[in-house]
């Protein structure tokens, strides 16, 4: 069967639901035969309302295969019973980005065609709390931003792991609005994780997922992607990490609201192999000062934001290193150590940076420490620099950097490391006695400070 339809471009926000109905199948096929390549959303629910496929229009890998068994579902799709009864298959336009008309195919027991390897950690299996070789009590090499061909990417599961195999030891895929359920096993942590995009205002990481999400719920009866995201952010932040992304590439026009108390982290190194123009990573770690001067703790990422080789032929996954400290080695210990800071950023450069107090390491997002030790290594003469409160109070250029330094109650102290005047080293705060501000916040308002403050 074939669902046609056409968008109403004077609309921002449309939900079109069709149903279908099945019996004694055993699987089903959805392919999208046409539509714009945008980031309109796509799910199919079976007669308990659970959804059971969920992926994008912006999808290069245009086909899903729901079965009972798990070596015959495609990623995006979660396997089991193939029910009998009125199946629902909903599209949601979360902006006007989204217009024009659509063909979606629908068929069942058609030949299943797998693109990846099937020896899988899988959702369906539990795969967030699946351990690996990955030692605890260790800083782990991370990527946290990262697309395959399941979304823009063009890279298949299969070649993401076979760079990873080699750099990566925790590693989470953030296709477009859609869930991995399935991940090629190795030795390393998959990061269940998804890149909440709606349209090119702003970008979101959500960490943790453990399930498809009904988006339906988030859009239905609602005029405005502003009183959507109130609802999802509140929603989700209650059980997974939310980060903003890239807030300052050249594509983001920043202009949703949502209030800043759902997030925990904020990427402030995306892509830096990425030509100067396209992404600001230099206003989004002033963005990073400017929040925490306010008392909104946010913690910095970075992320690759690969979406396939380079011309040397190499997926740049890594580029910038994620350094994550993990107590254990498991996801729900990953997932902690995120939401408490214990990180900091590589940006091509081979150093390590360290907090210390009477010998002892101190991890960066520690809180009540009066006075410090930083320290930083490098292969090359570095700008090592140490930020009080958003000021750089010091810099030494030096491949060895080590010095205390008190910090007054009620301020925060970073460390961070310079080459030819880019970010290399990005070490996320440790504070004394700094004060959380509870206060809800509009980022769009946190946003028109901050740039009013950039003019002075």
């Amino acid at each position: 069967m074939n669902f046609f339809n056409r968008f109403n471009d004077d609309k921002s926000i449309e939900i079109h639901q069709y149903q279908f109905k099945v019996k004694n199948v055993k699987n089903i096929n959805i392919n999208l035969l046409d539509g714009i390549f945008e980031h309109a959303i796509i799910m199919v629910k079976d007669p308990h309302n659970i959804v059971r496929i969920l992926f994008s229009f912006k999808s290069r890998f245009r086909s899903r295969f729901l079965s009972t068994e798990e070596i015959h579902t495609t990623n995006g799709a979660i396997s089991g019973p193939i029910l009998d009864g009125i199946w629902t298959l909903t599209i949601i336009k979360p902006s006007k980005r989204v217009k024009g008309k659509y063909q979606i195919e629908i068929r069942f027991d058609r030949e299943i065609t797998l693109n990846d390897s099937n020896q899988y950690l899988t959702l369906k299996n539990n795969f967030y709390n699946e351990t690996s070789n990955v030692p605890n009590n260790s800083w782990v090499n991370t990527e946290l931003h990262s697309h395959s061909y399941y979304s823009d990417g063009r890279v298949s599961l299969d070649e993401i792991k076979e760079t990873i195999n080699h750099k990566i030891d925790l590693y989470a895929l953030t296709d477009h609005t859609m869930f991995t359920t399935k991940f090629p096993s190795g030795n390393y942590l998959f990061l269940p994780g998804s890149e909440l995009t709606f349209d090119n205002e702003f970008h979101y990481n959500l960490y943790g997922c453990k399930e498809l999400i009904d988006f339906t719920k988030y859009f239905e009866g609602k005029k405005t992607i502003t009183e959507v995201l109130e609802h999802c952010f509140k929603d989700l932040s209650k059980k997974y990490l939310l980060s903003i992304n890239h807030p300052f590439a050249a594509e983001i026009t920043r202009h949703h609201h949502f209030n800043i108390k759902y997030f925990n982290l904020l990427e402030v190194i995306n892509a830096p192999y990425a030509i100067d123009e396209f992404i600001d990573n230099e206003k989004a770690i002033r963005f990073f000062d400017y929040l925490w001067n306010h008392g909104y703790q946010l913690f910095g990422v970075g992320g690759s934001d690969a979406h396939k080789k380079n011309f040397h032929n190499t997926y740049p996954v890594g580029i910038p290193l994620t350094k994550l400290f993990l107590p254990e080695s498991n996801i729900s210990s990953a997932l902690n150590s995120l939401k408490n800071g214990h990180v900091y950023l590589l940006n091509q450069v081979n150093a390590r940076a360290k907090y210390e107090k009477n010998g002892k390491e101190v991890l960066p997002g520690s809180k009540n420490i009066e006075s410090i030790t930083c320290k930083g290594y490098s292969q090359e003469l570095l700008t090592w620099r140490v930020i009080i409160d958003g000021k750089c109070i010091d810099q030494q250029i030096t491949k060895n950097y080590n010095k205390v330094y008190q910090i007054k109650a009620g301020s925060y102290l970073r460390l961070e490391a310079r080459k030819k005047g880019e970010i290399a080293v990005f070490v996320n705060p440790i504070s004394n006695h700094l004060k959380v501000n509870e206060h809800d916040a509009d980022i769009a308002d946190l946003l028109s400070d901050f740039e009013k403050n950039e003019l002075r």
